[in-house]
């Protein structure tokens, strides 16, 4: 790969290397060099950007000050070799992206092309995505081959792998050099903080730009709809302190009490030392989404356990990050007081069971404790947590040391560079039946059940909620009111079958709809000139919406739905069942 820069060799070929480049100059006069070590270190450190290239280089100065001219050269090399090829492309611009999205996706296609059925265009398709270090797609419920081909020849798929990849691999090298801890930079490298916050700028721009429109003409900004949903920030913080909150009255109305858990991974998954910062010589290269794989490997034996010992508890996970990145869980449960010791002994021998002996795992990596009502509720003791990987509300600097809204940003950018689940609800009743409830605005006159359901969402009362769907540890099976899905045959942009989806609510007797529209996105100004003719012709707009919808001309379409609930009669054994519902709306 590159010529032996570890023997000293003639130099008189070699041309004088630009001393532009700003890291090059830090160690462009090392002591001995010569002008092949200064090619040599400029061929690998102009590939990546500064903040990458000034630390491989500071790092590198102190090998050859410390070790000499050879080990600094081999361990530049060893870098060069073992640094991913995609990472590179960390500071490539949005146009270079596509530029090279779409070239790997017109090649996928003469693949396709060249192939002499689906099977064979699907093999060698995937091989080729391979040969370019990225995933690909994969085969899951509601795909076919098909659309798993559809996929990998498109541009916009290979563009969301490309910045998924490079933004990882490049965060991985990051932590792994030392760019990523307390002294440096906390939780995100500066370089993907920086891609994070034009990422939010771009999206939001591209928002603005964007309406719906319904079969009927009716026209919503996009932008509307995403504030009014748990998209937004401020709503996600209040429904989940709804939840916490309505968790808590009920375990003190039957008595449970509340434990806050916190659980680390084993000291080989973080890579540098909480107080200097200093590279942790145990740390064994694994990424945050590794150590969030672990842990939930983790907490999925522990609910096996408790599954068979018929322990109940139930409450809410937070995901949250150390200084340098690797997760750590925050766990608020409430469990019934005849089982808390039994709880607390299975929780700490899952979580202490790999490398039990390593120095501070008792206290570092497994904490409980219980809370005394008497100095605070549960709710608040879970809700700072929770505010800061948020939106930092009611949060001062004190409180953490740091600025409470940039934090919360850096941890909701390192939770969407990694693919982690900040916040997960444990138990308890489908709080996607708790959403469909709170949109309907109208008394529910032949259902009781669903009446009171309806009402204690609407009023945000999660502790009624809980008593009338069987209680906060009745299983979703048994839960009184569930989601009703139907089947649609609405293709979707790779032309698979949208499949089941959710239209209303039932309690086995009544079904209650509420989703009665469909709604294609555009830019604003497409979307206004379909609603003049959505005006003019109302019927001739229904035929090519429904066209446009059910044949996938339109490349993006999101199911919205009314804030009015319809009834209709619905049997357990109804024919309404794995029908779509146009069907359901003639039915009526």
């Amino acid at each position: 790969m590159y010529k032996d820069f570890t023997q000293p060799c003639s130099t008189s070929y070699l041309p004088i290397t630009d001393l532009s480049h700003p890291i090059l100059q830090s160690i462009w006069n090392l002591p001995g060099s010569t002008d092949s070590d200064k090619l040599f270190r400029e061929s690998i450190l102009t590939n990546y950007p500064n903040e990458l290239a000034d630390i491989l280089a500071k790092q590198y100065q102190d090998k050859w000050i410390n070790q000499g001219r050879k080990a600094a050269n081999l361990w530049l090399l060893e870098k060069a070799e073992t640094l991913p090829s995609q990472a590179k492309l960390i500071s490539a611009s949005y146009q270079e992206i596509k530029d090279k999205a779409k070239g790997y996706a017109e090649k996928c296609s003469n693949i396709r092309v060249r192939s002499q059925d689906l099977e064979q265009a699907h093999h060698r398709i995937s091989e080729f995505v391979l040969t370019q270090k990225y995933t690909p797609a994969e085969l899951f419920p509601n795909r076919s081959l098909l659309g798993l081909v559809r996929r990998m020849c498109d541009e916009k798929w290979w563009r969301k792998q490309i910045e998924k990849t490079i933004t990882r691999e490049y965060e991985a090298l990051a932590i792994e050099v030392g760019l990523v801890h307390s002294h440096a930079s906390c939780y995100i490298s500066d370089e993907t903080r920086r891609r994070a916050s034009q990422k939010r700028h771009l999206c939001r721009e591209t928002i603005e730009t964007l309406s719906a429109i319904s079969q009927d003409g009716e026209v919503v900004e996009l932008q509307d709809l995403i504030d009014g949903s748990p998209s937004n920030p401020k709503i996600l913080r209040a429904e989940l302190m709804v939840r916490c909150r309505g968790f808590e009255e009920y375990a003190n109305k039957h008595r449970f009490i509340p434990l806050f858990f916190t659980i680390t991974a084993p000291s080989r998954f973080h890579a540098a030392l909480n107080k200097s910062g200093q590279a942790n010589p145990k740390y064994n290269g694994s990424t945050p989404r590794d150590t969030q794989d672990y842990l939930t490997s983790i907490w999925g034996r522990i609910r096996a356990k408790l599954h068979r010992k018929g322990i109940h508890a139930f409450g809410v996970r937070v995901a949250e990050p150390h200084h340098d990145g690797t997760p750590h869980w925050h766990l608020l449960l409430f469990v019934n007081p005849a089982h808390k010791d039994l709880l607390i002994d299975i929780c700490r021998d899952y979580a202490l069971r790999d490398c039990p002996d390593e120095y501070g795992a008792d206290k570092y990596r497994f904490k409980v404790e219980e809370i005394d009502p008497k100095k605070g509720s549960a709710t608040g003791y879970i809700a700072k947590y929770i505010s800061k990987n948020i939106d930092g509300h009611g949060l001062d600097e004190q409180t953490f040391g740091e600025n409470p809204e940039s934090t919360a940003l850096d941890a909701k950018s390192w939770a969407s560079t990694w693919g982690i689940r900040q916040f997960q609800q444990i138990g308890g009743p489908s709080v996607e039946v708790w959403r469909q409830l709170r949109k309907i605005r109208i008394p529910i006159v032949n259902s009781d059940l669903l009446e009171a359901c309806r009402l204690a969402a609407d009023e945000a009362n999660w502790m009624l909620f809980c008593e009338l769907m069987g209680g906060a540890s009745a299983p979703r099976q048994n839960q009184t009111v569930k989601l009703f899905k139907a089947w649609s045959d609405k293709p979707g942009i790779y032309g698979e079958v949208v499949g089941d989806i959710t239209i209303g609510i039932t309690d086995g007797e009544v079904v209650i709809e509420t989703r009665f529209k469909d709604w294609l996105v555009g830019s604003s100004n497409s979307i206004q000139r379909l609603k003049q003719i959505a005006e003019k012709e109302p019927d001739r707009w229904r035929y090519h919406f429904n066209r446009f919808l059910f044949k996938g001309m339109i490349e993006e379409g999101v199911g919205l739905t009314s804030t009015q609930g319809r009834h209709f009669p619905y049997k357990g054994d109804s024919s309404y069942k794995g029908r779509s519902p146009a069907y359901l709306e003639f039915c009526q």
